[in-house]
């Protein structure tokens, strides 16, 4: 058995560009779970990232953001959880204060 306190986890992200930073938690066979810190005011970024085999779950624990997908943004708040199927193009970014997500990947479909 595994407790975390997502708090100190966010705070050991480790950043991996100017606008984002990363904590991977968890990693087995049919899943991967962690944590994510977007910052706000850099540049807006096009890139979407998509998971061919894997939903993703996010629960936003804190700041405010939006989610892009399927050519339609959606406000983030705390408290919100989002489903994106797999294969679905999407992206994250902060607006206004950082924007704090957990999120799972799970497979769904063979890889």
């Amino acid at each position: 058995m595994k407790v975390l306190d997502l708090a100190d986890e966010l705070r050991r992200a480790k950043p991996i560009s100017g606008e984002m930073a990363h904590r991977r938690l968890v990693e087995e066979s049919t899943f991967v779970a962690g944590v994510v810190r977007f910052s706000p005011g850099g540049p807006p970024d096009p890139d979407q990232v998509t998971h061919q085999d894997k939903d993703v779950l996010c629960y936003v624990l804190s700041g405010t953001g939006r989610l892009r997908t399927d050519g339609r943004e959606t406000p983030l708040r705390p408290g919100l959880l989002c489903h994106i199927l797999a294969g679905t193009p999407h992206d994250f970014a902060a607006t206004g204060e950082p924007l704090s997500l957990y999120y799972c990947l799970i497979r769904t479909r063979p890889a």
